[in-house]
C-alpha cells in the first residue's frame, strides 16, 4: 500500500499457541509428517515450530519461539507465499525453480479445495532430511514419476539412459515440461 507517498509492504504473521500437551498432539495420526523416505512419522516439537505451534511451558521459554516466528520468514512461510500466488486467481502464474514447478505439478493433478492442497504440502515439506532440506520426498517422488517418461527420451526421439534421469538435476521442471508437451494441442 502506500501511504505518505512511500510504498509499504505488510506481512501477517500468525503461530497457534498449545495448551494441550506436546505428547498428546504428537500421538495423533492426523498430525504425522512425511519422512524422506515418504514414511509417515510422528512430527518433533521443531516441526511443530515449523508450522506455527508452539506449546505452552510453566517457565515461559516458549515466549521467544513466539517472538522469532512472529518477526521472522521462515522456509515454510516462503512455501505459503508460493502457494498463495499460486492460487491467486487474478495473477498469472509461470514456474521458475523447483519448487514453484513441483507446487504447479501438484495443484494441477488432481481436483482439491486449497485447504486439502495445504494440508498435503505441509504434511510433505514439514520434516525437512538429515541436510535440513524440506520436500525431500516430494523431489524423490517426481524424479519416480519422471522414469515413466523416460520412453519417450529427452528430446522425443527414443529411450534415455537411467543415468539421464536419476541425475537430473532439475526433475520437477522436466516433468512439469514434458506434462505441458503431452497436454498440448
Amino acid at each position: 500500500m502506500e501511504f505518505e507517498g512511500e510504498q509499504w509492504t505488510f506481512r501477517l504473521r500468525g503461530i497457534l499457541i498449545s495448551n494441550s500437551p506436546f505428547a498428546s498432539l504428537s500421538t495423533q495420526a492426523k498430525f504425522n509428517v512425511m519422512d524422506e523416505m515418504g514414511h509417515f512419522a510422528p512430527p518433533t516439537l521443531e516441526d511443530f515450530k515449523r508450522g506455527r505451534i508452539i506449546f505452552q511451558s510453566p517457565d515461559r521459554s516458549y515466549i521467544d519461539d513466539v517472538l522469532r516466528l512472529l518477526t521472522e520468514d521462515t522456509t515454510i512461510d516462503h512455501l505459503l507465499a508460493l502457494s498463495a500466488r499460486l492460487f491467486d486467481r487474478n495473477a498469472y502464474f509461470t514456474p521458475s525453480d523447483e519448487l514453484e514447478y513441483e507446487l504447479d505439478l501438484r495443484k494441477n493433478e488432481k481436483e482439491q479445495t486449497e485447504s486439502e492442497f495445504m494440508a498435503a504440502l505441509l504434511r510433505d515439506y514439514l520434516k525437512p532430511d538429515a541436510r535440513g532440506m524440506s520436500g525431500t520426498w516430494a523431489r524423490k517422488r517426481r524424479r519416480q514419476e519422471l522414469m515413466d517418461y523416460a520412453m519417450e527420451g529427452k528430446w522425443g526421439f527414443g529411450g534415455e539412459r537411467i543415468s539421464d534421469i536419476r541425475d537430473h538435476p532439475a526433475p520437477c521442471g522436466e516433468l512439469w515440461k514434458r506434462k505441458q508437451k503431452l497436454n498440448s494441442p
